[in-house]
């Protein structure tokens, strides 16, 4: 998404919308979060809702807390939907690229998750 058109929070989350090009598409952002047998799980969920995708999921980040001896192991799954056929050729190179300008900031933000879990 380019450059931000409007965003609004409340009880569900929070919502943003952008622009690139002539494509406009606002997405939701809200969480999940579980835990069973000592072991807890977020998710963090960005789902379009003016596409004719409206209502899937276009992003998620799932991180799994578990007790571990000395602190708290934890497990990051992303995920990330493609579109058309160029999206699937293209995937591959986008994510290296978006994870390697990323690796800072998410191991910033997994280090605060296991410490407060822990």
């Amino acid at each position: 998404m380019g450059s931000g058109s409007g965003s609004g929070s409340g009880a569900g989350g929070g919502t943003a919308g952008g622009r690139r090009g002539d494509t406009t598409m606002t997405l939701r952002y809200h969480h999940k979060r579980e835990t069973a047998e000592g072991v807890e799980t977020v998710t963090w969920i960005a789902e379009m809702l003016d596409t004719p995708h409206a209502g899937e999921a276009l992003l998620y980040d799932t991180f799994i807390c578990t007790p571990a001896p000395g602190g708290t192991e934890l497990v990051r799954t992303e995920g990330r939907r493609r579109f058309g056929v160029v999206g699937q050729l293209l995937a591959p190179l986008w994510d290296s690229f978006a994870n390697w300008g990323m690796v800072h900031g998410m191991l910033g933000l997994s280090f605060g998750i296991a410490d407060r879990a822990g």
